[in-house]
């Protein structure tokens, strides 16, 4: 396999990996709503009910909430890769070079994509995982626009952070598909809907965030990921 192709099956990896942990966060909300709603209806039934005909079974799935809960977790942390190194990540380059990785939808489209990155500090994390958040950010806003309409992924320093602002030409979200924004399998394209998840997850993982402003001109979404000094490779 060439160098490409293995760039491409690792991102592909890194996505697989983070898709996996965001989906066991996903679930793992409505089984918490559900072990509290298990718990308030034991607390209100009290000593009234019939033991052998509702305070067991109500018993017996709290106890499988709670096992599918432990397993959730467990999967996730075997899915999600290890805590983030002492890698001192280029954000700029990695930017630029996920710009052109979506040159080739942008043409087919008609969307231009225009890349300006102002010199930024490293930042501490994995190159590998902020590239593929930063393939489906981009990605996400080429689909959105309109023909000869133009994505600009600006690269600045915000002081502790370095942001990453990637600015479409599309219409725009409603309010409530704003807010919905981040959702396993939303999409407005017919696509898969899990890019913004992955690349929520991703900056998460770097102790950083991706935040959505949209209006009738366009959607911005900025990821922020910590700035941090160069390592000293002597130790």
């Amino acid at each position: 396999m060439g160098k490409d192709g293995g760039d491409a099956a690792a991102r592909e990896r890194v996505r697989r990996e983070f898709l996996a942990a965001a989906l066991c966060h996903e679930l793992k909300q409505p089984l918490h709503a559900l072990n509290i709603n298990v718990e308030l209806l034991s607390r209100r039934l009290g000593a009234a009910v019939n033991e052998a005909t509702i305070a067991a079974p109500i018993a017996a799935l709290g106890r499988a909430v709670d096992r599918m809960g432990d397993c959730l977790d467990a999967f996730a942390e075997r899915a999600l890769p290890a805590s983030i190194g002492s890698e001192m990540v280029d954000l700029g380059r990695i930017a630029a070079e996920a710009a052109e990785r979506a040159a080739g939808t942008g043409r087919r489209v008609d969307v231009r994509i225009v890349i300006d990155v102002t010199p930024v500090a490293p930042v501490n994390g994995s190159a590998l995982q902020l590239a593929v958040a930063l393939d489906a950010l981009i990605d996400n806003a080429v689909r959105a626009s309109p023909p000869d309409g133009i994505v600009t992924v600006r690269v600045i320093d915000a002081g502790d952070d370095a942001h990453v602002v990637i600015e479409d030409s599309g219409g725009g979200m409603g309010p409530e598909l704003a807010r919905r924004a981040f959702e396993i399998g939303l999409s407005t394209w017919g696509g898969e809907g899990i890019g913004l998840t992955v690349a929520k997850f991703i900056a998460y993982h770097h102790s950083g965030s991706v935040v959505v402003r949209t209006n009738a001109a366009g959607t911005v979404v900025t990821m922020a990921i910590p700035m941090g000094s160069e390592v000293d490779a002597t130790g």
